[in-house]
């Protein structure tokens, strides 16, 4: 996935590509996209039980679970989304 980045990009530099089916803002946000879970590219890809998204949950349940008592809240953001594209 990272190596069809990069050819995404040299297409983008050689301008064999139209600026408004893909650009080097889109490859960076799908760039970012990768780093965060593989599967925001791909959904059919297995779920990696140790994705930053999967410990994410797992510190956010442990934080639930320590907090009970106090009744606390917790407040999670992600801006990250997936897209559609013509490519």
């Amino acid at each position: 996935m990272v190596d069809g980045l990069a050819e995404r990009a040299d297409k983008i530099r050689k301008k064999q590509v139209s600026p408004e089916c893909d650009n080097m803002l889109a490859v960076t946000n799908d760039g970012r996209k990768l780093a965060l879970d593989q599967r925001l590219m791909n959904d059919m890809l297995p779920d990696d039980p140790n994705s930053k998204v999967n410990e994410c949950v797992k510190n956010v349940y442990k934080i639930w679970e320590d907090t009970t008592p106090e009744k606390s809240t917790q407040l999670i953001f992600c801006d990250r989304e997936a897209m559609c594209c013509c490519k």
